[in-house]
């Protein structure tokens, strides 16, 4: 989807997620950037090698544990979450966005939630007031970690406070870079 807007409103766009990044550190070795795949992580099989970098046994690494362990590149100092969304038969994961040899990546650690995410929404209302209007694209990995940690609640009341709208989606852009688990918006500060 392509958004484009226009308004008299002050707005301002907005990206955040609640990971952060590990002393575990890795180098994509082998991967076909094309399919989003990665074959290998520090020259050893992908699946084998990230669920060692996760504390995990091979065996143990499922869809759940790459939602909540994604990887986190930097740049410059901003961190950016990249998740892989499918373990194949062969060893390789199949990432959720752009993917490509070389990429240095920390595993991630996940932060409070419902925390993080009130903190933020606390922010955006503190740089442009309120009332808000927020139009949300959450990634849809976000929204399955919600769902699976018991917290639809939570967030269903925090955005119903900041009137936050929107979906859920796959592989978000954010000032030409490509990323998931996270949380895209543009926040409208409306007439008092």
């Amino acid at each position: 989807m392509l958004l484009l807007v226009h308004s008299r409103l002050p707005f301002r766009h907005y990206n955040f997620h609640n990971f952060v990044p590990t002393s575990q550190r890795g180098v994509i070795t082998a991967a076909t950037a094309a399919e989003r795949l990665v074959h290998e992580i520090n020259g050893a099989p992908a699946s084998t090698e990230f669920a060692r970098m996760c504390g995990l046994r091979p065996e143990e690494i499922d869809r759940e544990h790459l939602a909540l362990h994604p990887a986190i590149i930097t740049v410059g100092e901003r961190a950016y979450p990249r998740g892989f969304a499918e373990l194949l038969e062969d060893g390789s994961l199949r990432c959720a966005c752009a993917i490509d040899e070389g990429v240095v990546f920390r595993v991630a650690a996940q932060i409070d939630y419902v925390e993080h995410l009130a903190n933020s929404l606390n922010q955006i209302r503190d740089d442009l007031g309120d009332p808000l209007l927020v139009l949300g694209l959450e990634c849809a990995a976000r929204r399955q970690m919600v769902e699976q940690q018991g917290l639809v609640n939570d967030v269903a009341a925090l955005f119903d406070a900041f009137n936050v709208w929107g979906f859920s989606c796959m592989g978000e852009q954010a000032n030409s870079l490509n990323m998931n688990n996270s949380f895209n918006c543009i926040a409208f500060a409306l007439p008092r």
